[in-house]
């Protein structure tokens, strides 16, 4: 992009200097001006860029973390639950439902 700007404003140069009849060091003087002026303007959109992608990378580190928070607080919660579970008299075996608690809990990890 940068050189086809650069081309671009030295074909432009070239013309207008061909009606106006200016000499080498003119256009040499107007090359350099367009050059350093689109040179800072790049500076300063990579500057801007790099402004504006910091605090969504802020954004993006601080909702992993909290998700992440979220997910041991539920998974937490429901191994405490599981354990209850596993420590209550039954008069029937519960394990197999045990089993698919915790199989079910390990696929809803894996999605998240």
């Amino acid at each position: 992009m940068f050189k086809f700007v650069v081309l671009l404003s030295a074909a432009l140069a070239f013309a207008a200097s061909a009606s106006l009849r200016v000499n080498p060091d003119e256009l040499h003087v107007i090359w350099d001006t367009i050059e350093k002026d689109i040179r800072v303007r790049q500076q300063e959109a990579e500057l801007e860029i790099r402004n504006l992608l910091e605090p969504l990378r802020i954004l993006v580190d601080d909702a992993r973390e909290k998700l992440a928070n979220d997910l041991q607080e539920a998974n937490a919660v429901i191994q405490d639950e599981i354990r209850r579970i596993e420590q209550e008299p039954h008069g029937r075996d519960i394990a197999r439902c045990i089993q698919q608690a915790e199989e079910e809990l390990r696929r809803v990890d894996d999605e998240l």
